[in-house]
């Protein structure tokens, strides 16, 4: 009768051992998703700068020869890009339509009221802490969501 506590105690004690690792291994795995999503929502961050980025550079081609004009819409530039998935950003979750927006169409490039302006953003639903704007200058920089 002696032999069956220990056995008991014993199979418990492995029980509360495996529990725990599996505990600890779930854990790790939750931390380490969390810093996978983390680094792939940079990464669209970046991407989507690049995006509106290469834009800026389609806007200002249209610019030169449009007496320096800004386009009213992507229509207008289309003859400066080179794939429509440019027009998407990587997170959007709705990429059936531009994830940008022309906000300054018909307006001067480089113009006095252009200059430190948003000439193009996108849809504040894409990321979760802001968004992404190209100022008139040519310059793209991300726009926390308290700044919008």
């Amino acid at each position: 009768m002696n032999e069956q506590p220990s056995n008991v105690q014993a199979h418990g004690a492995r029980t509360r051992k495996r529990l725990m690792f599996v505990g600890v291994a779930i854990a790790l795995f939750l931390v380490l998703a969390l810093m996978f999503d983390r680094s792939r929502e940079k990464a669209h961050r970046v991407m989507c700068m690049s995006n509106m980025h290469a834009f800026g550079l389609s806007i200002a081609m249209y610019a030169e020869e449009h007496e320096g004009r800004i386009p009213r819409d992507f229509g207008e530039v289309r003859q400066f890009y080179t794939s429509d998935k440019a027009l998407t950003c990587p997170s959007a979750k709705d990429r059936s339509r531009p994830s940008y927006e022309i906000l300054l169409g018909g307006k001067k490039w480089n113009g006095p009221d252009t200059i430190d302006a948003i000439v193009m953003t996108e849809s504040p639903l894409n990321h979760r802490s802001g968004r992404n704007a190209l100022y008139g200058d040519g310059h793209v920089s991300w726009v926390p969501v308290s700044d919008n």
